[in-house]
């Protein structure tokens, strides 16, 4: 295919003007216009960052792992205790659907205050349970 603008002497071919002067783009692009379709960019991204970190831990694992069997050495299990400890906090991140530090803060808090709760309840059932053994001591000398 070629082109010749008139005030222009000769024709110049379309291929020679680059990727989108060819016969199947150009005719691409009428029909394009004929049904109203523009061409751009999506204007979204994708928001998975959890699966970029999950593949970040798998790797560094496996890299771990890989240099350990190199090294033909007994294998250090910090690296896997702390990446569990991670994908862990990763994974009470992404169920509490927590999505920035206030919000992690104010979980911690909740958390603080139910164990403070659990704590006082323990402690009265450990004073019941001392002054229950202390009634079932005075009832067995009694009976004697």
């Amino acid at each position: 295919m070629t082109f010749k603008h008139p005030d222009m002497e000769r024709s110049v071919r379309g291929k020679t003007l680059g990727v989108d002067y060819t016969e199947e783009r150009i005719k691409e692009r009428i029909q394009l216009r004929e049904l109203n379709f523009e061409e751009s960019k999506r204007k979204y991204k994708y928001r998975f960052a959890h699966k970029t970190s999950r593949n970040q831990l798998r790797t560094l694992t496996n890299s771990n792992a890989a240099d350990a069997k190199r090294k033909n050495v007994r294998r250090d299990f910090r690296t896997d205790i702390e990446i569990s400890k991670l994908s862990n906090q990763l994974k009470f991140i992404t169920e509490q659907n927590l999505k920035s530090r206030s919000d992690l803060k104010q979980a911690a808090d909740e958390v603080e205050l139910q164990m403070r709760e659990i704590n006082s309840v323990l402690k009265e059932a450990n004073e019941m349970n001392r002054s229950m053994k202390l009634i079932i001591q005075t009832i067995d000398t009694y009976n004697k």
